[in-house]
């Protein structure tokens, strides 16, 4: 992410009044009232660890760009290469304290218990390479409860009505490396990824509920290109980074 256009956020002001609905509306959820994302947010790295985003402190994460194979660092004494796996990935150039997503609670004396992620892929300009076309929809299987917004169970986001899960991964493995063979053949092109992201849960009474939908934008970067200094963490001073073929 471009680091001039990070904002620092209150998850708290984008939140509605709390709402005590019938048992139907709920489950329809409309446009969100009820169980709502709010969006996908990161949190500060301090000394190379991450600081957990909270509803009071959270840095918005909706767009980011990374080497479509490989990021290649050339330092004075030495070349790494860090291979391209998912997004985000838990390594120093994978945006490792990003990819949390805000889940909001607007219910009374009615918990969220979310199982599921559905995330729905979709390249911009360009239709997906047809061997690719089974790899447009991934779950991610999570466990995480919502508590009502008249809770008064402490947490450690802060407001006891909201919850960020980081997802690991937004966009899938299989997804990327299917990608690789039908581009790498293609003109060499940034190629643009959005993710349609929505959060699935079971109520305390049982019935299901799904969340609103929220969206990521993901620049897939062709061998040759020079990545942005904050597309995948910040390369050391005194080094440079360009997008490369992966070590065999």
């Amino acid at each position: 992410m471009n680091m001039v256009r990070m904002t620092v956020v209150t998850l708290t002001v984008l939140l509605g009044s709390a709402v005590v609905l019938d048992r139907a509306w709920a489950v329809s959820n409309p446009r969100g009232m009820l169980f709502r994302a709010v969006g996908i947010f990161q949190g500060e790295v301090e000394e190379g660890k991450c600081k957990v985003p909270t509803a009071t402190q959270a840095i918005s994460d909706s767009t980011n760009s990374i080497c479509r194979d490989a990021m290649e660092i050339a330092g004075e004494e030495e070349t790494l290469v860090y291979p391209t796996q998912m997004f985000p990935e838990l390594q120093a150039f994978g945006n490792f304290c990003g990819g949390f997503l805000a889940l909001q609670n607007n219910m009374i004396n009615q918990a969220v218990n979310v199982y599921r992620v559905r995330v729905r892929y979709k390249i911009l300009g360009n239709g997906f390479p047809v061997l690719c076309r089974d790899q447009r929809k991934f779950n991610l299987w999570i466990g995480s409860r919502v508590d009502p917004v008249d809770s008064e169970n402490p947490s450690p986001f802060g407001a006891p009505n909201i919850t960020l899960t980081q997802l690991l991964p937004i966009y899938s493995a299989q997804m990327l490396n299917c990608l690789r063979d039908p581009l790498r053949g293609n003109v060499e092109a940034p190629v643009t990824v959005v993710a349609k992201i929505k959060a699935l849960g079971f109520l305390d009474e049982g019935d299901e509920i799904e969340s609103n939908p929220v969206y990521y934008t993901l620049t897939l970067l062709p061998n040759g290109s020079t990545p942005g200094a904050a597309s995948r963490g910040v390369p050391p001073v005194g080094v440079s980074a360009r997008c490369a073929e992966p070590v065999q």
